[in-house]
């Protein structure tokens, strides 16, 4: 006799992650919400992982391995064709879930069809768990596809995303894009259907040396340019090599990326963006531009030293100061002129 389709699946995918992995599928098994199937899909590990989620005696939980090491957007993959739930909750082998994460999420999914996923803010630990610091995403639903084009605001152990969106997909995880393949599934959705952070903490995200975030740093700053330029190649643009540190400079909210573009460079390629998306309709024209607003006045400060009477003259004629209130043109006219005077 086969058993009830859940109300939610939870999908853990598996690679060496011995010393986490308990903690992570106990979690779960915490939950408030106790509709829900854990799937877990082992990447051919070689500590100890296997016997762990094994010693577990629990019929929600499901644990499959791979015949080889395939990698993790192939394991991605696997885990939500083995789901059968209408809701999907993400979380890697080493994070560790609230207990009250799947009821949230799964009320304001089932409350608003009209959402592809839901994130939240996340609470960052170390290797012992402790609490290292926050993540907050303080944006308007209405804003995200519009964000996404710049940098990427979802942490993948946080979201949960309704299986109806998924179904145009013919491939849900790109196997072009690891280890971001969460950033490249984040944007098409984001475009299918609405997307938010839930304002509140429900997922602890560890930091360790072998996170994907640290462990693969060079390959994934790699595969964040590629997505970067197929975002701009789906407006119509083919950006050089400035544009696209210009772009990287804001995935990273690292200035130090600029080295010596200058601020007309950065009004001259934001400008662009803006005008090749009026063009092609992709984003919304309001949301796009005060987007694109906000990581102007970010960018255009970042090279306080350039300020002077004459750049604030040149970018007064620019794009992104048409974009500005009355009181922040204010406040930029007052910074060229009063820095210029005291350095």
């Amino acid at each position: 006799m086969s058993q009830p389709t859940p109300k939610v699946s939870v999908v853990i995918p598996a690679f060496n992650a011995e010393p986490y992995i308990h903690a992570t599928i106990q979690s779960v098994l915490n939950q408030t919400f106790d509709d829900f199937e854990i799937i877990v899909v082992d990447d051919c590990s070689t500590d100890n992982t296997a016997n762990v989620i094994s010693s577990f005696d629990d019929k929600r939980i499901q644990f499959h391995t791979n015949e080889k090491n395939k990698g993790i957007a192939y394991t991605r993959n696997r885990l939500i064709n083995l789901a059968r739930a209408k809701y999907i909750a993400i979380l890697d082998a080493d994070d560790v879930a609230y207990p009250s994460r799947l009821q949230v999420q799964y009320d304001f999914l089932s409350e608003n069809p009209d959402f592809a996923f839901a994130g939240s803010d996340i609470e960052l630990i170390d290797t012992a768990g402790k609490t290292i610091g926050h993540n907050r995403y303080r944006y308007p639903p209405e804003n995200y596809p519009s964000l996404l084009f710049f940098h990427n605001i979802i942490a993948q152990s946080s979201v949960m995303i309704n299986r109806d969106y998924l179904e145009s997909l013919s491939q849900i995880y790109s196997l072009d894009f690891p280890p971001a393949e969460d950033y490249h599934l984040w944007v098409r959705l984001a475009l299918m259907g609405k997307a938010y952070n839930l304002p509140q903490i429900l997922v602890k995200y560890r930091i360790h040396s072998h996170s994907v975030s640290i462990a693969k740093a060079s390959l994934m700053e790699q595969m964040v340019e590629k997505i970067i330029l197929w975002q701009a190649q789906r407006l119509g643009l083919s950006p050089t090599r400035d544009e696209l540190n210009i772009q990287k400079a804001l995935a990273y909210s690292d200035y130090s990326r600029l080295g010596e573009i200058s601020c007309l460079d950065i009004d001259r390629w934001l400008g662009k963006v803006f005008a090749a998306n009026v063009e092609k309709r992709i984003y919304s024209e309001r949301s796009f531009g005060e987007v694109i607003k906000d990581k102007w006045i970010d960018l255009v400060h970042s090279r306080i030293l350039e300020h002077s009477p004459r750049v604030f003259f040149e970018l007064s004629n620019g794009f992104g100061f048409s974009k500005l209130t009355f009181a922040t043109r204010v406040r930029f006219f007052l910074k060229c002129f009063l820095f210029y005077k005291s350095s």
